[in-house]
């Protein structure tokens, strides 16, 4: 495919008794479960571009940002971090709970014109790997991340307009890599024209992470504890009930 109109990234910067004992293990597994979601510390985003960009394949990209675990803006352009100067004006990357939403911006317009237009991020994978953003150090107190929920609304909205015009399934862009990890491939969307001109193309899309409790060290001992003098007290009265009369 021929690149068109051209891409505006390439003027970036270069940039977790025995009755009573168990009762409490059970009630602090309920509380760890129950607590609101804030990531321990730091979050890194990593931006990859393997294949460089449209018109540029030589501009390769491998760079990072460590972000506060707060909700709120995390990444943005001309914010002066390095992904941030890679960025295109309306994109921007933030937190609420535990949501990661991303609003991706079209940087590059291919076969311009023709029926099999498309317009893109201009990212670039390579034979080895995808053009993404890669999230890392997803740390959550008691949790860990089993599963992801993805939606493409405008406003990271259940419901309404998507920008995306491809994949439709998100599964095949967006991957669990870990427990505290995931990414989203760019080089594989397509967005839709809005009819705005490139400048204002852009997909909006949220990744909620899904999350199961994990107990926490004191309560999984107190857990293992009454289980062991539970077991004890019934042994006991099996002892007590099989014993012969004399």
């Amino acid at each position: 495919m021929k690149p068109s109109s051209s891409r505006s990234r390439l003027a970036g910067l270069s940039r977790p008794c025995w009755a009573w004992i168990l009762s409490a293990a059970l009630a602090g597994l309920g509380a760890s479960g129950a607590a609101q979601a804030a990531f321990d510390g730091p979050v890194t985003i990593s931006l990859f571009s393997p294949g460089g960009l449209v018109g540029d394949a030589s501009n390769t990209i491998n760079t990072f940002d460590q972000v506060s675990g707060a909700d709120g803006l995390k990444l943005s352009p001309g914010d002066g971090s390095n992904i941030g100067g890679w960025m295109l004006s309306l994109e921007q990357i933030s937190f609420q709970g535990q949501s990661i939403n991303l609003r991706i911006g079209v940087g590059a317009v291919l076969n311009e014109g023709l029926p099999n237009e498309q317009w893109v991020t201009g990212y670039l994978g390579d034979s080895s790997a995808h053009a993404r953003y890669q999230f890392n150090n997803l740390s959550l107190t008691g949790k860990t991340i089993v599963g992801l929920s993805i939606t493409d609304k405008d406003g990271f909205l259940s419901t309404g307009f998507s920008g995306l015009q491809s994949p439709s399934t998100p599964s095949s862009y967006v991957h669990l890599l870990s427990g505290n990890s995931f990414s989203v491939d760019l080089d594989s969307l397509v967005l839709k024209n809005r009819g705005t001109g490139q400048s204002g193309g852009y997909a909006d899309i949220s990744i909620q992470l899904i999350t199961q409790a994990v107990p926490e060290p004191a309560s999984a001992v107190l857990l293992l504890g009454g289980g062991l003098l539970l077991a004890v007290g019934l042994r006991r009265r099996q002892d007590k009930d099989t014993r012969p009369l004399s």
